[in-house]
């Protein structure tokens, strides 16, 4: 990797920080990283991988690492000072994040010709597209679960504390082998003591993820916000369907998606299946982390002993099994 630092902190002016009504003065965590030449960065022409709101991912090849490596950076066309912070605030959090094995790591950042962020190339894709094509054995998918709730563990133990704000399967990757690398920390906040501090970040998150308190009051993001998502990634994992949609894609609420949950509503039940060992547990544990009231929810902590069992059900020899029958199913697939 390339050798040569920068200080984050002298790169960027008039950080914004809020909690609505209040200014803190600057955050500063990790602010040295690593420079790539993004000069070194070949990129084929079929790159995109995924598309977002302020920025696109893009496959690339580094041509001195030998490696393909994936490429965040801003769409040029809505360029500009608050979503350039925003790609700053993400790299720093990435190079935290980057000491836990389930959590995506930061390679380094490009600033020139344009601000962006190197990361490993997940070849698996996300596990949204893996949920939706392959039907994945228990013993992988409980694992692919207890490592979400460990990464999730590792942020929100972090001084300031990482919270995601939009954790869902999309934005869980999966490297050669399906370990679980969360990515995508766009909308992520650091919360320090009883305070949310953020730079410029907007106020986001995935509306069929979000707990209930994101739609009827002003109270900002806490870790059981990230808990409450959780609890919707685990209904993904046991059912392989998107949340409060038909098999078409097709919204299959007769409510406005915000008054269905506030009143109460969760994703379908009956789409979880109760013949499969361990699947209880699981079926438990995701009505709490959804609970209505924050309170009520677990810690991610919580959640990795939880799921402990749950993986205990399964031998290494189970999930290697699993891992080759899932390979086997994705080239089957792209035939």
């Amino acid at each position: 990797m390339d050798g040569t630092q920068v200080d984050l902190a002298e790169g960027i002016k008039n950080w914004k920080y809020e909690k609505y009504d209040f200014n803190y003065p600057s955050v500063t965590v990790d602010s040295r990283l690593p420079i790539i030449d993004f000069e070194q960065l070949d990129f084929p022409g079929t790159s995109l991988l995924g598309q977002g709101g302020f920025g696109s991912v893009k496959k690339a090849f580094h041509r001195r690492w030998r490696q393909d490596v994936a490429v965040k950076s801003l769409t040029l066309e809505i360029y500009g000072t608050s979503e350039q912070e925003l790609l700053y605030s993400e790299a720093r959090k990435l190079n935290v994040g980057s000491r836990s094995d389930y959590v995506i790591r930061l390679l380094g950042i490009c600033l020139q010709p344009q601000f962006a962020i190197v990361m490993p190339f997940m070849e698996n894709g996300s596990l949204t597209e893996l949920l939706l094509h392959i039907d994945v054995p228990w013993a992988l998918r409980y694992r692919m679960a207890r490592e979400t709730a460990m990464g999730m563990t590792f942020l929100h133990s972090q001084d300031p504390q990482i919270i995601h704000c939009d954790l869902k399967a999309e934005n869980v990757l999966l490297d050669r082998d399906f370990h679980v690398k969360i990515s995508d920390f766009g909308l992520s906040k650091w919360k320090m003591q009883s305070r949310i501090v953020t730079e410029t970040s907007p106020m986001g998150g995935t509306p069929t993820h979000v707990p209930p308190e994101f739609f009827d009051t002003d109270a900002g993001p806490t870790d059981k916000t990230d808990v409450y998502s959780f609890g919707v990634l685990l209904w993904e994992i046991v059912t392989r369907r998107r949340p409060y949609r038909d098999a078409q894609g097709r919204l299959n609420i007769s409510t406005p998606l915000s008054c269905y949950v506030t009143g109460g509503g969760r994703p379908d039940m009956s789409l979880v299946p109760t013949d499969v060992p361990g699947v209880e547990t699981v079926n438990q544990l995701m009505q709490a982390c959804w609970s209505q009231s924050p309170d009520d929810r677990p810690s991610f902590q919580e959640c990795v002993d939880k799921l402990r069992d749950v993986n205990d059900l399964s031998s290494d020899e189970d999930v290697l099994e699993a891992i080759i029958s899932v390979r086997r199913a994705k080239k089957a697939a792209r035939r």
